[in-house]
């Protein structure tokens, strides 16, 4: 069955990579090769789309079922998280909706497995485990996992040096739990007067679930994160991406006293996230 399960793995690659080619074919009349690589996330996109009618095709792989008949039949979990794993390696992206639906009936059996990639004993030794442990962090966030909110913010601030896409996976596992995500990294933030890595990657999720969320405590938060900061940088962007105007007298006030003690890099950033909110940094040198 595993086999199988492979095949039909490649067969969806081959689709969504058959429906890529079609796209950029079409485009390329009207399109430079250079903008078609500016767009090629929005192509890419397109081609997965493309491919949803798979699922409910009859497959060469399986006899003549349907992707979604074959995986709707499979009802023992070890089976299931057997194709989890190998899907995570043979899929080249996002998973099929039919997979999706497989893995969703057993979401209750996953999630306790999932979580595992929280733990400080977690060891992302190898390609395949690093795999397995970025697709597990998606999925917590894109079932909005709210337990395991706890955990991620955890494993963010262990202080272990990690591969930066387990970091990224982390926060965006946050931002993918939504609102209730929000409290706890504000609670994580300011309970901190030191700001390592982690609590960086932390403001990111805090400023992107800002935009959707808006709050004086998610603005109060990142303003005094910045101010607790070594490297300014990271929180001069997040304070322009927010996105509230507030920080422009602020971020102004704070170049204008520290200005000698700022870092080319640090000054040019803060300007930045001035003008992004569209504030006036001619004065600012």
């Amino acid at each position: 069955m595993l086999n199988t399960a492979h095949a039909l793995f490649e067969d969806y690659n081959r689709v969504i990579s058959e429906n890529h080619e079609n796209i950029i074919a079409k485009l390329l009349s009207n399109l430079s090769p250079n903008e078609i690589e500016d767009n090629y996330e929005d192509i890419y996109n397109q081609a997965i789309v493309m491919a949803t009618s798979w699922d409910n095709t009859a497959n060469d792989v399986l006899d003549g079922l349907t992707p979604t008949r074959f995986f709707s039949e499979i009802n023992d979990f070890e089976v299931c998280l057997s194709m989890y794993k190998l899907g995570v390696q043979a899929i080249d992206d996002v998973f099929p909706a039919s997979f999706m639906e497989l893995l969703y009936r057993f979401k209750d059996n996953l999630i306790p497995v999932f979580m595992e990639y929280t733990s400080e004993s977690v060891r992302l030794d190898d390609k395949s485990t690093l795999c397995e442990a970025v697709a597990s962090l998606k999925l917590l966030g894109e079932w909005q996992v709210t337990s395991a909110i706890h955990p991620i913010i955890s494993a963010l601030l262990q202080h272990k040096a990690m591969d930066e896409f387990y970091y990224e996976s982390l926060w965006e596992a946050l931002y993918l739990i939504g609102l209730p995500s929000v409290k706890k990294i504000i609670e994580a933030l300011n309970s901190s007067d030191i700001i390592y890595l982690g609590h960086e990657y932390l403001l990111i999720a805090l400023t992107e679930l800002g935009k959707s969320f808006p709050s004086d405590s998610i603005y109060s938060c990142i303003k005094n994160t910045f101010l607790k900061m070594e490297n300014k940088i990271y929180g001069a962007i997040c304070l322009g991406q927010y996105g509230n105007p507030r920080a422009i007298p602020f971020l102004r006030g704070y170049y204008l006293k520290n200005s000698e003690a700022l870092s080319d890099e640090v000054k040019q950033e803060i300007k930045s996230s001035i003008q992004r909110l569209g504030g006036q940094t001619g004065d600012l040198v």
